[in-house]
């Protein structure tokens, strides 16, 4: 039976208290009725300044909670474990989906916990666990509430709560050490949510709580996680980390940091509802800084949108087979992106101030194995490296129409396709030239209302900007590559003629293969071309011949 409540702040202490070590406690069931609220409990089984401690096939209840005389909720559990080193549960059912229940086990101090094949309904960190494993088990609707470090290992469970983990902010959001979880089927109960989050984690970097505050040390992974999202139907955004807005300027660097990993790898992420999908990380990844300094610079700029840039990241990224969310294209420019939220807010802007503080995030995102990727990373300094993916927007400078469109960003494109949708003419690829180098990609017919453009050259400019040279040429110059193309190739459904009189502004392109193939050429009267004797060619080299209207390339013996 449940205790006589009282509003007052008192927890009840009648319990097994475990004060020595190398304890099992094997085959106990303690249940609460489901009569009225009674006072907190501090735990059925304690256990204080011990180590060895095994709970082996028992059941224990989540009791009911209620609140104090200034209307706080007050945690209450079964199991409350303090100061304690080295503990096994194992086949332990403490699990109730009863939201009116409080979670199941607390900890104040506890190191090298794991848990086997249970069913518990919350697991509550208070001042940390460290090295923490779940394997085989079940987690209720109160989910995992953790602050720490060491190992956080997470490997076939299925969970009922609204976050796959809550770190908790009170306490600095901190878990100082690696992530890993593996294999597990997240069923949310229902909630008016607008927002979810996989990985939820919250410090603004203005509280001083003691102690350095970061989410993970060396590495997050998650692989092989599946969402039903089925009792979220508000929900319109799922966010796979979402950091959470805090109190400064932009442009203040917080006194006390909230730092990053230096990896974090998403692997086979899905949700069972083809129309939804996740944004990789909120926009306020300017509030998330690193140990490491990252090295960024400026090498030649050809104009404010066109730079050659060396850029040294300071945390890696990886998405796998990632079911990312569906977005509308057809914003001009401030469209939102798959891979991190648009805002105006700092990061965004070439000329704004995100490089002023060294240890901000500059990421590697390595993406592989994704479809419907929307790329918008605009004036953001990182690296893309795409590959094996369907691309259908890519936009690598800032586009606002009151700042110069500058880029900040180098990409490598591999092996991918490229097929916008759009309802209305926008550009879809917009990108640094001296900074995107694409191989082994093919760009298809832009889909536009459900027509595929094939011989419309003035939406097929503005939809891939690179067909068209903004910079004038003369004789001898290079013909302007808005982007670096090895092997690759335009669909051959756009009719490439349409081009015919304005061909030096646009690439060579060879038919074959049904594909066209993009190579880049030099531009120039008859009496310019490289004759056989003066040329020390490389062969391939392309020459268009403007007297002509026509290309020439040099094979190494004459020009063909």
């Amino acid at each position: 039976m449940t205790n006589v409540y009282s509003p007052e702040y008192l927890y009840m202490g009648k319990n097994i208290h475990i004060t020595r070590s190398n304890v099992l406690i094997r085959d106990l069931t303690h249940t609460v009725a489901d009569n009225n609220t009674g006072r907190p409990y501090n735990g059925f089984i304690t256990t204080q300044g011990v180590c060895l401690i095994h709970l082996k096939d028992c059941n224990l209840d989540p009791r009911p909670f209620t609140q104090n005389v200034d209307g706080v909720s007050m945690g209450t559990y079964d199991m409350v474990f303090n100061e304690t080193v080295d503990i096994t549960l194992e086949n332990v059912n403490a699990l109730s989906k009863n939201p009116n229940k409080w979670g199941v086990i607390a900890s104040n101090y506890l190191k090298d916990c794991k848990i086997f094949n249970c069913k518990l309904s919350r697991i509550d960190a208070h001042l940390g666990v460290w090295n923490l494993t779940i394997k085989d088990s079940v987690i209720g609707e109160q989910g995992l509430s953790l602050i720490g470090g060491g190992l956080l290992l997470i490997e076939n469970i299925t969970i009922y709560s609204l976050n796959l983990v809550f770190f908790r902010d009170d306490y600095g959001s901190n878990w100082n050490g690696n992530i890993a979880i593996k294999n597990v089927k997240h069923i949310p109960f229902s909630a008016a949510l607008t927002y979810f989050s996989l990985l939820y984690f919250a410090n603004d970097g203005t509280h001083d709580f003691g102690y350095d505050c970061r989410l993970g040390l060396d590495f997050i992974k998650l692989e092989n996680y599946t969402l039903d999202s089925s009792n979220l139907p508000l929900v319109n955004q799922y966010y796979l980390l979402n950091i959470q807005a805090g109190s400064l300027s932009v442009t203040t660097i917080p006194p006390y940091a909230y730092k990053a990993p230096k990896r974090i790898s998403f692997k086979n992420i899905k949700v069972r509802n083809p129309n939804v999908g996740f944004i990789v990380i909120t926009n306020n990844v300017y509030q998330w800084f690193s140990d490491v300094v990252f090295a960024y610079e400026v090498i030649n700029t050809i104009s404010i949108a066109n730079k050659l840039i060396r850029i040294q990241e300071n945390i890696t990224i990886d998405i796998e087979d990632v079911q990312l969310k569906p977005i509308s294209t057809d914003t001009m420019y401030n469209a939102s992106s798959n891979l991190i939220e648009k805002s105006a807010i700092l990061g965004f802007v070439e000329t704004d101030a995100y490089l002023s503080e060294p240890k901000r995030l500059i990421a590697r995102f390595n993406i592989r194995d994704c479809k419907n990727i929307v790329a918008g990373v605009w004036g953001l300094p990182c690296i893309l490296n795409i590959t094996d993916s369907e691309i259908v927007r890519l936009v690598g400078q800032t586009t606002e129409t009151t700042v110069p469109s500058g880029t900040r960003s180098n990409a490598y494109i591999n092996n991918c396709t490229i097929r916008p949708v759009l309802s209305s003419t926008k550009s879809m690829v917009r990108i640094n030239p001296s900074g995107y180098r694409f191989s082994n990609c093919t760009f298809y017919s832009p889909i536009l209302s459900g027509v595929a453009l094939t011989t419309q050259k003035a939406d097929l400019i503005l939809i891939y900007e690179f067909l068209n040279s903004l910079i004038p040429l003369s004789d001898g110059k290079y013909i302007q590559q808005l982007g670096i193309f090895s092997n690759c190739a335009i669909d051959s459904s756009i009719d490439l003629t349409i081009f015919a009189t304005d061909i030096a502004k646009v690439y060579r392109f060879k038919f074959g293969n049904n594909n066209n193939d993009l190579l880049p050429a030099t531009v120039g009267p008859t009496l310019l071309k490289p004759t056989i004797i003066q040329s020390n060619l490389p062969i391939g080299f392309e020459f268009y011949d403007t007297t002509l209207g026509a290309f020439s390339k040099w094979n190494g013996i004459v020009w063909s």
